[in-house]
This record gives structure tokens, sequence and C-alpha cells, in this order.
């Protein structure tokens, strides 16, 4: 039996047989494809299809296009994945540095060698702002200068507002130059010199005052996300800037102890001579030793504390702190408004200095240095302070943020001691003539260079930190904070910050609460008792600091804090 097919029947046959085909071959290339993306080739060629994501919407195969777009979104993501990867070790290895090297001479070598290559530029810079004790900053010094592998021995200073650096300063944002103006820079290879293709100038800020500030350059593009990297690590590398000159300060001190205690073992041996006439003045020293021993245990009480009050641009008082309020005597409502010139002496608030002082923080410098001022009750305090003018959004110093440690006792000891060493001098001709006196004076000598050296030691302290992320969980903590806790690092790295609180503290909304306000930036400060590894309940004076990113969210939470007393619990 025969099935009669009619022409045109047979074409729709033959047309549908090709259509049925070309969709297997469809299907087949598809999942070639996708077998190949699982595999993780993200750079294969669809076949038979144009690899121009700009030409997808016009071709045929739908399925094919739909593949190529869900292949570019994968590449996307993966690019996106190993930036933040990149900018995650990347940290991870400059905190290592930062850590590894903090007292070595050659730091920022080290520093500026490692960032150049981990960016992938031809070239740097590392400039660190001079500042001087009480005036503003003057210069910029250059510390470091790197190019192709090298170390470049060139030394250099710019002055402030002068050039792309001084400008970088002034603004204290980052430039980033691609169209970079005639002999500004060269770059010296084996075929010659050239104009690099990209040049960047970061600041690096701590609590909004630039410390340093970075010049990079090279013949590739700088990428917004290696921009945002190195503007992250700069507040790490601005911190270990500042600690530097800390640690520098207290080893001058240290130094000069040191040298007035030669001194005084100088003065020993010629005094050691006669021995006969020291009973004459053994009533003297003994009331002087009394003097100092008193003197020295109040120096033992002093901790470091932290006081910040807030001024519009015209000195007058926005607001301040507990820790302000408690040093100067004042409760808050009785200084809102006032000038900050009830700080300061009279003849001082009338002088030209201080109309300078202002108008120097209207135009934008940071002032850090030592000064007396004056409480409620017209008592005398000198402080470590630091006046950093704050901008708006729009680019406009808004206010002016002052934070000040009290180091009266400080100071009263430097001249106590000096005032003794002058004292000494003057008595040496006299001392001479009855030598005597020396047995007891060599006593009293040796014990003041001891309790100089304790001294030292204590100005040498720092404080105990650890750091949490904006859910509470710990991400990092110093030698001091472990110490005091008794934890290593791996013991409380990822957890939360509860296993340092009482049980029944955990479930309390006052503890919610602290984080919930922790998360929307507002910092907690005072008193809290803590649970060390032992289980023992320990008194510690602390402040959690809220860290933002641009977007002005909290990321992070850092705790200072010391130790005001311990006693033992059962937790």
């Amino acid at each position: 039996m025969f099935t009669i097919i009619k022409s045109n029947q047979l074409k729709r046959l033959y047309s549908a047989s090709e259509q049925l085909t070309v969709a297997q071959s469809q299907i087949s290339n598809a999942l070639r494809f996708i077998k190949a993306i699982q595999e993780g080739n993200l750079t294969l060629a669809y076949p038979g299809l144009k690899d121009d994501k700009t030409d997808f919407p016009q071709q045929a195969d739908s399925l094919a296009c739909s593949l190529m777009q869900m292949r570019e979104q994968m590449k996307a993501i993966a690019l996106q994945e190993n930036q933040r990867k990149w900018a995650s070790e990347g940290l991870a290895y400059f905190t290592d540095i930062l850590r590894d090297q903090q007292n070595n001479a050659s730091l920022y070598d080290i520093l500026l060698a490692s960032l150049v290559k981990y960016i992938g530029a031809n070239q740097g810079s590392l400039f660190v702002v001079d500042i001087e004790q009480n005036r503003p900053a003057q210069f910029l010094r250059q510390v470091a200068c790197y190019a192709y592998d090298r170390k470049k021995y060139t030394e250099q200073t710019i002055q402030i507002g002068e050039g792309l650096v001084g400008q970088c300063y002034l603004e204290a944002e980052s430039i980033h130059l691609t169209d970079i103006p005639a002999n500004y820079i060269s770059i010296t290879s084996g075929l010659g010199d050239a104009n690099p293709r990209s040049l960047v100038l970061i600041p690096f800020k701590l609590n909004e005052q630039v410390l340093a500030i970075v010049e990079l350059a090279s013949f590739n593009l700088f990428y917004s996300y290696q921009i945002e990297f190195i503007e992250k690590l700069g507040e790490s590398i601005a911190s270990s800037i500042s600690s530097n000159r800390v640690h520098q300060q207290t080893q001058q001190l240290l130094l000069q102890s040191q040298q007035q205690t030669e001194e005084l073992k100088a003065q020993q041996e010629e005094l050691k001579q006669n021995l006969e006439e020291l009973a004459a003045s053994q009533e003297e020293v003994r009331r002087r030793e009394i003097e100092s021993q008193n003197l020295l245990l109040a120096f033992q009480t002093v901790t470091n504390t932290f006081a910040s009050i807030e001024f519009d641009m015209q000195g007058n008082i926005l607001e301040a702190n507990e820790n302000f309020l408690l040093a100067m005597g004042y409760r808050s409502e009785e200084i809102r408004g006032k000038h900050h010139r009830i700080f300061v002496d009279p003849l001082y608030a009338q002088s030209a200095d201080y109309i300078q002082f202002w108008q120097n923080l209207q135009n934008g410098n940071v002032f850090m240095g030592q000064v007396v001022r004056y409480s409620k009750d017209q008592q005398s305090i000198w402080m470590q302070v630091s006046y950093a003018p704050v901008k708006d959004r729009d680019g406009k110093y808004t206010k002016v943020i002052k934070l000040a440690n009290d180091i009266t006792r400080q100071k009263e000891l430097e001249i106590f001691s000096q005032q003794q060493v002058e004292e000494l001098r003057a008595q040496e001709e006299e001392l001479r003539q009855n030598m005597e006196e020396l047995v007891s004076t060599q006593e009293e000598i040796e014990r003041q260079s001891k309790q100089l050296h304790a001294l030292s030691a204590a100005v040498n302290s720092t404080l105990a930190t650890i750091e949490f992320d904006r859910n509470g969980y710990v991400i990092s903590a110093n030698d001091n904070f472990l110490h005091l806790m008794g934890y290593t690092l791996s013991q409380i790295q990822g957890k939360h910050h509860r296993i340092l609180v009482n049980p029944d503290y955990r479930q309390t909304k006052e503890y919610t609460q602290f984080w919930e306000e922790l998360r929307q930036g507002v910092a907690q400060v005072g008193e809290v008792e803590r649970i060390t590894y032992a289980g023992e309940c320990m008194l510690l004076n602390a402040s959690y600091t809220p860290v933002f990113d641009l977007e002005n969210t909290v990321v992070r939470i850092i705790k200072f804090a010391q130790k005001v007393t311990a006693f033992s619990s059962q937790s």
C-alpha cells in the first residue's frame, strides 16, 4: 500500500527536518557551553556567535545570547570577588608588616616598596607631615622613594599648599590624574625616560587629620578599587605613624633621663672623695626624699584619659563629653554657647597670638601641642591637645573638634625634676666644701634615678585595644588586651563580644541596647565589668568607638580599655 505525498507536503517535511536539526545543534552547543561555564571557563566563545556583548540582542539565537549574557554577568561577579579578595589579602599583608616592623628604622621604605609592588605601580614617594610642638604643620618631608625594585636616595621637603602634594594635604582628598603635566614626573628604564600614564596622590588620615601622603605613578591606569584599598590602608598606616611619634617622644624622654642619670653618677664619684661633710646635710636630704616619694606616689595613679569638646568656627562651645566636663569642673549647660576664652588666661585671650590661633583654625590648620587651660575654679591644667577643623559635605569648615589628655601631673613632675637638677647644680660648690654629706646624697640620687626610670616606663605604657565588626564579633585584639583578659587571639577571634560579659548581663535589654546604639554610631564610654578567660570579673575604664565607612555606615567597633581594679567572681 502506498501513501501519496504532495510536493508542498514534502517541502514542509524537509523544512521541519532542517529546523529539528538546527534545534538539536543549538541544544548541543548550549549544553557544551553550560558545561564549560560549570567547569569555570568563562572565556569560551559560543559556536557561531560573535563574542561581542553589544551585539547580543541583534543575533538570531536567543538561547545563545541569553547564555552569553549570563556568562558576562558571572565574569563581572568573579571580577568583583577577585577585587574584594585582593583588597582583604592586601590589608592583612600590610597589617603584618606594620605589626612586625613597627620599631624598624626602615619601616617607611619597607611600606612603600611593598605598596608599589602590590599595586603594580612603577614608582612612588611617601611624604610625612612635619609637626612641631605647639605649631601647625609647616611642610611635608619625603621619608621614602622607591622605583623599579630599587630604593631611591632622594631628600625633598614640600611646603604646605605647594604643588600637587601640598594641595593634597590642604584638601585632605585623593587626587587621581591620567593627563600628567609635562615634566612633572618621568619614569626611567633601560629604554629611556617616559611620562607615566596615571598618577595618584592619597592622604593617610587619622581622626580626619592628614599625617602622610603617598604619591604613586604607573604606566598603567589605577582602578577605583585600588585607590579605595590604598585609602583604607592609609588609616592603619596613619595610626602607625602616630604611634611611632609617641614612641619617639617617649624615647627622647628616656634618653634625657639617662643622660641626667649619667651626669648625676659623675657627680657621685667626685662627691665620694670626702664623706665627712655628709652629716650636716642628712636632715635636708631626708626632707627632700619624703617630698620626692610623695610626689611619685601621686603620679602612680595617672592614667590616660580622653576628653573632647566641639566649637563652631568662631570659638563658641557646641558640646563637650563627660571626661572634659569632669576635668574642667563644669556642667554642660554652664559652658554651652560660651566662648573658648573662658578656659584660657585673660591676658592671653586679648593677645594677638590668641587671635592668630583662631584664624589659623578658621583657615583649616590643625594645631597640636601642650597648652595650659583653666578650670571652673581657675586651677591651671596642662593638656596635650589636638584642635582639628572639620568640613561639611560642601567642603566648608563648620566646627573645630578638640581632643585632650590631662598631662598636668607629668608636667609638674618634669618641672619638679628640673628644679631638683638646678638645685643640685647650685649646691655643687657648697657640697664640694663639705664632702661628708655625699653618702646620703648618693643614696638619694640612686633612689631618684630608679624613680625616673619607673616614670619613663609608666609614660611608655599603652592601652589595651580590641576590634569588633558591627555585629559584635571579634576581628582582632592587641597583646595588651590578650594579656589583660588572659586569652590568646585564636580563642576570641570570630567570637561574639558576649563571651567577655557576665551571662546574666547578656540577656538584658541593656546589653541589646548597648550594641544597637553602637551600630547606630553612638560611642559608649565608662567603667564596665568584663569576664576574663579565668572567669574573673574585671573593672575596666573603656571607650567603644564606632568606625564609619564613606557612606557614614558603621563598619566596625574599636574598644580602648584600661584596668581600673580587679576582683574575683564566679561567672
